[in-house]
């Protein structure tokens, strides 16, 4: 295979756009970890979504161990190092979340072991995932182009026990505080465009609304009821795909807070979208339907991004 790609290289190739014969760019180091990851892609025709994401690993692991590109000049070491100290604690949706943008690995690295609640890290599942595309390049070096005797890759297992988050528990009091004093004022900015923001995380704190039961409310959802109270009917409804509360018994009819309707203005909001929309529309115009994460995709990463830059 390197024999074959050496005397392609050297051939001169046709460039249709231009009708010229130019020379193939070479491609210096045929023991570049890139270069033999590109080979291996192109001899096995992966798809498209799996090549980036073997990409993204190698990658990764070239930015812990210093830069290193050479695939003969990786020890075992290194990748028990790279496998036990880094890939168990990258963090869980690294490119989705604004806290982690232009920060090196080591550093959001360091961010997981700091407070692995807060910044969550990926599955035991998906390390164990992310890795054998690590071992799938080194074995190709391997057993398919002679350029080392010994996988060091091979037989690394992933450790299960390291730092998780806890399933769940409550906001603490600092946290409410922060949430009331810091991530509600930043929502109530931009009110007029992302409504969802702002009304979803007041209707939750004061109610108790899970977020897909917040984020899937029609207008019609909102009403005075007999007594003259304003309620919010949180209810499935087999009729709107992600319309879904967790249990039979989460289907409820809620009265709203006083201080909610009338001091922060939630009845002024829910006449003007009522009189604009109807009853039919959704209550937040913003939100839409997502397979897998059903109506609250998109407040869930505003506000985890909010709360972790707090």
């Amino acid at each position: 295979t390197l024999e074959l790609d050496r005397r392609q290289r050297q051939m001169c190739i046709r460039d249709r756009s231009e009708g010229v014969a130019v020379e193939a760019p070479s491609l210096e180091g045929e023991s570049n970890i890139l270069k033999v990851m590109d080979l291996m892609l192109k001899a096995k025709n992966t798809e498209e979504k799996f090549k980036e994401r073997i990409e993204s690993e190698i990658r990764c692991l070239v930015e812990w161990c210093g830069g290193k590109t050479d695939i003969t000049q990786y020890s075992k070491a290194d990748l028990v190092d790279y496998v036990h100290s880094c890939l168990t604690y990258i963090p869980k949706n690294k490119t989705k979340f604004e806290v982690y943008e232009g920060k090196s690995l080591r550093k959001c690295v360091d961010l997981v072991k700091g407070d692995p609640e807060k910044y969550v890290p990926i599955s035991h599942k998906t390390c164990v995932n992310r890795f054998v595309g690590i071992q799938t390049v080194f074995r190709y070096a391997n057993t398919q182009l002679g350029l080392i005797t010994l996988n060091p890759a091979a037989g690394i297992s992933i450790p299960v026990v390291r730092a998780v988050a806890q399933e769940s528990r409550e906001f603490t009091a600092n946290e409410l505080s922060t949430i009331w004093t810091k991530i509600i004022p930043e929502a109530y900015n931009v009110v007029d465009k992302y409504a969802e923001r702002y009304w979803s995380t007041i209707l939750s704190l004061y109610h108790g609304f899970r977020q897909n039961e917040m984020c899937s409310l029609k207008v019609n959802d909102v009403y005075e009821d007999s007594d003259k109270v304003y309620v919010i009917r949180v209810q499935a409804d087999l009729n709107v795909k992600g319309k879904s509360t967790k249990t039979n018994s989460s289907n409820r009819i809620v009265p709203v807070h006083p201080y909610v309707l009338n001091d922060l203005g939630f009845r002024k909001y829910f006449d003007s979208r009522n009189s604009e929309a109807g009853g039919d529309a959704m209550l937040f115009p913003n939100v839409t339907y997502v397979k897998g994460a059903n109506f609250g995709k998109k407040v869930s990463a505003w506000f985890r991004n909010m709360k972790l830059a707090h």
